[in-house]
């Protein structure tokens, strides 16, 4: 029983899982996995420093 409410709640949070599963990890979507990861630490780095010096605030806080 809680075993199927802990899947249940994985498949809600990580609907990415399944795919996963099925499929398996290949070269082209470990590709396009690092790339996404990529992006959106190149990104949302110099965001969250910007959004921290217009605080005010050191911009370690941002991070």
């Amino acid at each position: 029983m809680k075993r199927a409410i802990l899947g249940s709640f994985a498949n809600l949070t990580m609907p990415d899982l399944n795919v996963m599963n099925d499929e398996g990890l290949s070269a082209a979507r470990l590709r396009i996995e690092l790339l996404s990861g990529l992006t959106v630490a190149l990104a949302l780095i110099p965001e969250a420093v910007a959004f921290a010096f217009v605080a005010g605030v050191h911009p370690l806080v941002g991070l």
